[in-house]
């Protein structure tokens, strides 16, 4: 018994890896174990999110006809299931134990992660009917799954239905409103919630006003933007949300005079937030002052990311300085698809179509998705693309080819067979 609980102590503060590691050790010593370990053990997984692995254990249980309890079937609901997974459990668990409010939460929870926003409200209004209370939670929930799924009128109606019911929508409900307008370029709606419920007493915390900058941002609103920042405290979420919305505006200077005042308010600016500043800067064709601010990042202690090479690229072929686009180490321009269409864009302005042929080549074999080059990209090295004679002995660049250009721009390639 003592080494039971000294084991169960272990599984606790245990990673999923320690854990069933720790399990094997009990059975080789032939240890007895219990539910309570079982339930140590699925928890370690659900932590480290290897939800198979949970199922795994549960099985093990099942094996050894060790009883399963409400915590065991919680802690696989809450586990990032696939949906079917949860939907089995959550029938499993019907047959042998009532299910609370919380295993329904759960379930919510793993249709909206999964995009199925729609088995999300019809499984709440079923809980409405069976006469079971539901509570903000679970109303929350749904209106979030919804609001992942781009449904903003379902998660108004949501946000409506709760204010009638409870007389007070939390920030929570907010912030999930304005974020589901918000991701569907409905700015006005976002701002609206966010002032018709702020006039309601409700908390409008630094998560709504958030939520509204982001609306604003999203929609190119960099005016709007600004304002809702300037009542507030501002946090570095809310920051970067106002300086992606400069971006759009091409309002750099208004960017780098925020990124000042960051400092002022002893708010450490990231990488997002130097990047945000370099694309305010060569969207307004600042080229070199946009290159600063990228190279700059090295000096702060910041590590650059996709985004900060893909800004370097864009910025040399604006520029037209291709040979340095392309010093960049391999690793860097393939890093995702917008550094390589910078690459390829970098080639293509500079009429270096062999090299961009060659980078899309190899953007093939990185397996990166050519098909979604952006169109300056396209039309610039379809226009080139008369000059190319490609030999059709090589037939993963005819593959490559045939990939990226539509069918009916196919005429503008020549092909030849090599003897």
């Amino acid at each position: 018994m003592v080494a039971v609980r000294r084991y169960t102590s272990l599984l606790s503060s245990s990673t999923w890896c320690e854990a069933l590691a720790l399990l094997e050790q009990m059975m080789d010593e032939e240890v007895q174990v219990n539910e309570i370990t079982y339930n140590a053990v699925i928890k370690s997984c659900r932590k480290g999110k290897e939800w198979r692995r949970s199922l795994n254990v549960l099985k093990q249980m099942m094996e050894k006809d060790l009883p399963r309890t409400v915590v065991t079937y919680n802690s696989l609901l809450s586990s990032n299931l696939e949906w079917q997974q949860a939907e089995k459990l959550l029938k499993d668990l019907q047959k042998v134990l009532q299910v609370s409010i919380i295993s329904y939460n759960s379930i919510l929870n793993v249709y909206g992660q999964s995009g199925c926003w729609e088995s999300a409200l019809l499984s709440a209004i079923k809980l409405e009917r069976r006469g079971m209370h539901t509570e903000l939670l679970t109303q929350n929930t749904v209106a979030t799954a919804c609001e992942r799924c781009k449904q903003w009128r379902t998660t108004l109606a949501i946000l409506v239905s709760i204010q009638k019911e409870r007389s007070k929508v939390d920030a929570f409900s907010c912030s999930t409103g304005i974020n589901a307008c918000g991701r569907c370029a409905k700015w006005r709606k976002a701002i609206d919630i966010l002032q018709t419920f702020g006039h309601r007493k409700v908390e409008a915390n630094v998560v709504c006003q958030s939520a509204a900058i982001a609306a604003c941002e999203r929609s190119g609103q960099w005016q709007l933007a600004m304002e809702l920042l300037a009542p507030v405290q501002p946090n570095l979420v809310m920051c970067n949300a106002a300086l992606s919305a400069c971006v759009e505006g091409a309002q750099w200077q208004l960017a780098l005079e925020l990124l000042v005042s960051m400092r002022y308010d002893s708010l450490q600016a990231d990488v997002i937030s130097y990047n945000s500043l370099s694309l305010a800067c060569a969207v307004a064709g600042h080229w070199q002052t946009a290159l600063s601010v990228v190279e700059v990042l090295e000096s702060m202690n910041l590590q650059r990311n996709a985004q900060s090479y893909g800004i370097l690229l864009f910025c040399h072929s604006s520029t037209s300085h291709w040979q340095d686009a392309l010093c960049l180490p391999l690793q860097d321009l393939f890093r995702d698809i917008v550094c390589c269409t910078s690459a390829i864009g970098a080639c293509a302005s500079a009429e270096q179509w062999q090299r961009a042929l060659h980078l899309l080549q190899e953007s093939y074999h990185q397996q990166l998705e050519v098909g979604k080059l952006n169109s300056v990209e396209f039309i610039t090295f379809v226009t080139l693309s008369q000059h190319i004679t490609i030999d059709r002995s090589t037939d993963d660049t005819v593959c490559v080819v045939r990939q990226w250009f539509p069918f009916h721009h196919l005429h503008r390639v020549s092909f030849c067979t090599s003897n």
